[in-house]
């Protein structure tokens, strides 16, 4: 009986860890393209009142994803370069 009760925890442990590795990086790519699209449109219009404002409300927003990619993302060193081709690739392709 204990012995089950170990497995199901144990499955259950498992199941909610997988599915925080898949709903983080889920969460954080658009987060940060719309961060990106934010400073885009900030930098031109940079002469704007409340333009220090918004760049303090963006920086925030980007420290707190940092925060959730640093402390939840999973580490992996392929998909990391994976990820910069693939950023690099749209980047090249907006131009």
């Amino acid at each position: 009986m204990l012995a089950g009760i170990v497995a199901l925890a144990n499955a259950w442990a498992i199941a909610t860890d997988l599915n925080q590795r898949i709903l983080t990086p889920a969460t954080l790519r658009p987060a940060w393209k719309a961060l990106r699209i934010d400073y885009s449109e900030l930098w031109s219009r940079w002469y704007e009142d409340g333009a220090r404002a918004r760049s303090a409300a963006l920086r925030r927003r980007a420290n707190d994803l940092g925060m959730l990619a640093s402390s939840r993302a999973p580490w992996n060193p392929g998909a990391v370069a994976q990820a910069e081709l693939f950023i690099d690739s749209e980047k090249s392709g907006e131009e």
